[in-house]
């Protein structure tokens, strides 16, 4: 569908101008017909799928209550990061490598996920039901020039993943896009389900993907909040195994794509970085990429409030 689609914006100026100079009304017609179609599918499958979704009553208010207002201490916040760096060190020995010591990624990942996704849908009634396979994306070294980890395809309903992402990220860059086929399209949400989607999963792959989803989020708000000494106590506690885990794509890869690459990345990055949070902005969601840190609040309201009660 992308390559289609691509095809038909390049081939839309020389088929139109095209009919319009040999006179072929007929072409202009059914040419005028089929993109009219194509735009129209693209608008109605965007709004219903994606759009829309923005407006929906959001997740701390729905499910938590919004405990605690964002109300949380530091002390709070760097206790939470610390307790999940340690859970992360230890899944790390737990998790299945590969004779170069990469964790290895389930082969019945999409049974995992789903499994998953209906544990945690006794909590959360929308995530119940059957998914489909989270799939790799072809355009891989395109994804890694945009910095995207996964994506959500509005007009197939599909997750779908980087090829080249790293063994430990798939999990749960899985289940996050899987979440947006429910209707939970904000992504600070869908971040927060796939934590709670892999942690409530027997596998220790998805546990350790999990994991380290939220030891990120975590580190960054430490970061920004906490003394810079307590934020470097923190990073010295992650093990050499989690370290090597928490990459975006391999080294190799990356100098792959530098080599390939006809635009420089970059300048890649840049465009898709604006084009992403110009869009959340014209969604309703006001303070754009940042949006992303709201994860941590949903972890804070989780585990201070939520999980003390059950």
């Amino acid at each position: 569908m992308i390559i289609l689609g691509i095809l038909l914006l390049i081939g839309a100026p020389f088929l139109f101008i095209g009919s319009a100079v040999l006179k072929k009304k007929r072409l202009l017609k059914i040419s005028a017909a089929v993109y009219s179609v194509v735009l129209t599918f693209i608008l109605v499958s965007e709004t219903m799928n994606c759009f829309v979704l923005y407006h929906t009553t959001e997740f701390s208010e729905k499910y938590h209550n919004a405990a605690g207002s964002s109300g949380f201490t530091v002390s709070e916040l760097t206790a939470l990061c610390e307790e999940i760096i340690i859970g992360a060190n230890e899944l790390a020995e737990e998790v299945s490598r590969d004779d170069n010591g990469v964790m290895i990624v389930p082969e019945d990942l999409t049974r995992l996920a789903n499994e998953a996704m209906n544990i945690i849908g006794e909590d959360y009634p929308e995530l119940k039901g059957p998914y489909p396979q989270p799939k790799k994306i072809m355009c891989s070294m395109l994804m890694t020039q945009l910095d995207l980890q996964g994506i959500y395809f509005p007009f197939s309903l599909e997750a779908n993943y980087n090829s080249k992402l790293s063994p430990a990220r798939v999990p749960c860059t899985a289940i996050h896009e899987l979440s947006h086929l429910r209707g939970f399209i904000r992504e600070d949400e869908s971040c927060f389900i796939a934590y709670r989607a892999c942690i409530a999963s027997d596998s220790p792959e998805l546990r350790y993907s999990g994991m380290l989803s939220a030891m990120n989020y975590l580190l960054n708000a430490v970061k920004k909040n906490a003394d810079y000494d307590e934020f470097l106590r923190l990073c010295y506690l992650i093990s050499d195994k989690v370290r090597k885990d928490n990459i975006f794509v391999s080294e190799e890869f990356r100098k792959k794509v530098e080599q390939k690459a006809v635009i420089p990345t970059e300048t890649v990055s840049a465009i898709s970085e604006t084009a992403m949070d110009t869009t959340l902005k014209l969604n309703g969601v006001t303070d754009g990429k940042k949006s992303y840190g709201r994860m941590v609040n949903l972890l804070l309201e989780y585990h201070c409030y939520i999980e003390k009660e059950e």
